[in-house]
């Protein structure tokens, strides 16, 4: 999917003279920086939650072998 989104010309003009001002996208580096910012963002909370999932899960597993002896 390496299509490029359509943008619009702009206009910006004033009294004396116009301006056409078009963006460029590279949708390729966009995505790399967008995957790297997001793989950051998340992988240390989401980490973080299944230690403490995991914390939890032997806690409760400890405690319930522990009653049944």
């Amino acid at each position: 999917m390496n299509a490029h989104l359509p943008t619009p010309l702009i206009t910006l003009s004033n009294n004396t003279s116009e301006l056409l001002v078009a963006c460029f996208h590279d949708d390729d580096a966009f995505k790399y920086r967008a995957y790297t910012f997001t793989y950051l963002l998340l992988f240390p909370v989401a980490f973080l939650f299944n230690v403490g999932a995991l914390v939890v899960f032997l806690l409760q597993h400890s405690r319930s072998q522990s009653s049944v002896d």
